[in-house]
This record gives structure tokens, sequence and C-alpha cells, in this order.
């Protein structure tokens, strides 16, 4: 169901977002959880409105999978100044043009 243009937010919930971060959350707890199951769990805050929690999601994501370009946009979404984001930490990652 389409309740704006095709480039709006779509107002509509996804119901099964709250049992995805429990579960999601529990394999974290659990020790059971990969970069991209960060990602994924880092997307499902931002999409439920905890922003603090993404951005710490997506920061372990990127840590432990520094590649993930998908993460590295979605943190940068959440960041307000470049403090926020620890590139600092990934500077062997990015290409210096000469």
């Amino acid at each position: 169901m389409e309740l704006g243009g095709p480039l709006e937010r779509q107002a509509v919930r996804n119901t099964e977002l709250p049992a995805l971060r429990i579960e999601l959350e529990q394999a974290k707890q659990d020790g059971k959880i990969d970069s991209f199951d960060l990602y994924l769990l880092g997307v499902v805050l931002q999409a439920l409105e905890a922003p603090e929690a993404a951005r710490a999601a997506l920061i372990q994501s990127v840590s432990a999978y520094p590649l993930n370009w998908s993460a590295w946009q979605a943190l940068a979404s959440l960041c307000r100044d470049k403090q926020q984001v620890p590139f600092d930490k990934y500077s062997c990652h990015v290409h210096e043009r000469r």
C-alpha cells in the first residue's frame, strides 16, 4: 500500500519490528550475532525510532566488518556531526587521492 509518492517515507508500520528487535538483541546477548546481523539490528532500531541504540549497533557492525557500505550509510544518516562517526579508527580503509 503506497500512501505517498515513491520517494516518500511510508507511514505504514511494520508490526514485526519489535519481535525482530527482541530476537536480534537476544542473539547479540548470546554471542550469536555477526556484523550483518548487527547492521540489521541497527536498521530495525532506526525504524523503531531508537537512534542512540541504532547508532551503537551500526558502530559495532562497521567495527566488525568495515567494508559494509550499507552499514556506513545507515550510520551516517544517524550522525549529526563527524565526531559521532568513528572514521579515525578506519582511516586505513579510506583511500586518499594523491
